[in-house]
C-alpha cells in the first residue's frame, strides 16, 4: 500500500465534500 496515495486519496475526498458544502451554502444563500 503507497501512503502518497493514501494521502492524495483522503485529500482528494475531502476536496470533494468541500466543494459539495460550499454548493449547499450558496444555495441556501441565494
Amino acid at each position: 500500500m503507497n501512503i502518497g496515495n493514501l494521502i492524495a486519496g483522503t485529500a482528494i475526498s475531502f476536496n470533494k465534500k468541500e466543494k459539495m458544502r460550499v454548493k449547499e451554502r450558496n444555495r441556501y444563500n441565494t
